[in-house]
């Protein structure tokens, strides 16, 4: 962890990672017997697929997670393969494996998720005691997917609390989000149907209103799969169009990307994370580290392997995303 004490890294904090099963299909059929043409196994979960991301054009990132049982250690182990930093808390249950059947002839994508195992209250403890270690010394911390049982809100939000006066914190979930958002994030990156749950509001502009009215953010980032990514700040608004790429392989993990090119932006930014935490940011400053995360998450929609891209391919896409002033 040496070159993480002088540089400037992002965290990303995931506390329900997954080990990835990927069965592609010529043709799949629900309730027949299928037998898959391929397998692919990786570490997976939100923050994992972010610091992928991340590591991809070239950042510093490390992952704090939980991960425990056969599972876990296959995650850990594939971790180190990829190269990605990781802090890891152990736990006595079987980190959760998840499922993604992809259709070839249809091009659709089935996610099959077990349940989680639960984290005992000694776990939380060395969680919240680890995440104290680490959080402040982060340029961001990107708090990434859903807590499993066991975890209270009170830890995701006490690791918001940890983090220094220029950390820039980054929300990537939205069940039983209030009392994290609440804690001080700046950035919280949603899809459109986690906004208005979240708000209780019927459209983007609206639900985004809502919450700068209840939480000190800075910037909402609302993805809609495929379709136009609207962006809020407290003074603009903007919609990002991206061109149609052909066919999708694997969507799963898009989003992340958006999580850790975002999120390594910030980091190489002093100026752009003061203005984040001051809640005075710019067009200026957010427009061109948007239009390369979402060129990143497009151009992961081509790889079997969640959050995985080709930065060229990515470089190419971002040079044709339109934007709009909203």
């Amino acid at each position: 962890m040496g070159a993480l004490r002088s540089s400037p890294f992002v965290l990303t904090v995931g506390l329900n990672p997954a080990w990835q099963n990927t069965l592609r299909f010529e043709r799949f059929r629900p309730g027949e017997v299928n037998r898959a043409a391929a397998l692919l196994e990786s570490a997976a979960g939100k923050a994992i697929n972010a610091a992928r991301a991340i590591r991809t054009v070239g950042g510093r990132g490390l992952v704090l997670q939980f991960a425990g049982g056969w599972t876990g250690r296959l995650l850990r182990r594939e971790l180190r393969r990829e190269n990605i930093r990781h802090v890891t808390v152990p736990v006595r249950a079987r980190t959760r494996v998840c499922t993604t059947v992809l259709d070839e002839h249809t091009g659709s994508m089935t996610e099959l998720i077990e349940p989680s195992g639960t984290i005992t209250a000694r776990e939380v403890r060395q969680m919240r005691e680890t995440a104290g270690e680490y959080v402040p010394r982060a340029a961001v911390a990107a708090l990434c997917g859903s807590w499993p049982p066991g975890v209270p809100a009170s830890l995701p939000a006490d690791i918001v609390r940890r983090a220094a006066g220029d950390t820039v914190v980054v929300l990537d979930a939205w069940r039983d989000a209030h009392q994290v958002l609440a804690a001080g994030v700046h950035v919280l990156k949603v899809n459109l149907a986690e906004l208005q749950r979240l708000a209780d509001e019927s459209t983007p502009a609206r639900s985004a209103e809502t919450l700068f009215r209840r939480y000190p953010l800075s910037l909402i980032a609302v993805t809609a799969g495929g379709g136009p990514v609207c962006v809020f700040t407290r003074r603009e608004a903007w919609r990002f169009i991206l061109p149609d790429t052909g066919s999708v392989v694997n969507p799963l993990g898009a989003g992340d990307c958006v999580t850790g090119v975002l999120a390594w932006h910030f980091a190489c930014s002093a100026r752009l994370r003061q203005d984040l935490v001051a809640r005075n940011v710019s067009g200026d400053g957010i427009v061109p580290p948007l239009r390369a995360a979402l060129a990143a998450a497009s151009a992961s929609c081509a790889s079997v392997c969640p959050a995985e891209f080709n930065p060229t391919t990515a470089g190419g896409i971002q040079k044709q995303v339109r934007v709009e002033r909203l």
